[in-house]
């Protein structure tokens, strides 16, 4: 039979070499644990990181719808504008040919009443007697006052304000 020294020897010897194995075993799994640990934390920053980006990016395109509908206002104010601009261009120059008109009409009377003033009472039997040349001089006049007074309206109508 063999002797239990060489035995006992293998034996101190396996524990030996299992207890370092244990050892560097202990140390690799810390080891490993700590890169579980270093990677979750990444991993978690990471996500994070991705989240706040999203965020910004709904963010700006939120901004960015308002403002394209504030571009779409201000673009709708502007074709309101032109469209008064025009249509007071219009009325200004249908005012414009008004005044005219009245102006040449009043020409017309004071050229008619200057006419009727200047010639003197025709002695004809068949002429108009005196009374009904005074009555139309006096209806042309009140036409004449009611043109003038249309025209300054109108031409006060036309001033910038």
């Amino acid at each position: 039979m063999h002797s239990p020294k060489p035995l006992l020897g293998i034996s101190v010897f396996l524990l030996l070499a299992s207890a370092i194995l244990g050892v560097l075993n202990g140390s690799r799994a810390k080891t490993l644990r700590d890169d579980v640990a270093v990677a979750k934390s990444q991993r978690e920053t990471a996500e994070r990181q991705r989240q706040a980006v999203e965020k910004k990016m709904k963010a700006g395109e939120t901004k960015v719808a308002g403002e394209q509908a504030k571009i779409s206002e201000n673009e709708s104010r502007i074709a309101s504008a032109e469209a008064d601009l025009v249509k007071t261009q219009t009325e200004k120059s249908d005012l414009q040919a008004k005044v005219q008109a009245d102006e040449n009409q009043i020409a017309e009377l004071q050229k008619h009443i200057e006419e009727m003033t200047k010639s003197p009472a025709n002695p004809n039997p068949g002429a108009a007697s005196v009374a009904e040349l005074q009555a139309q001089l006096e209806d042309a006049r009140k036409q004449l006052e009611g043109a003038e007074h249309e025209k300054t309206f109108l031409t006060e109508k036309l001033q910038p304000t």
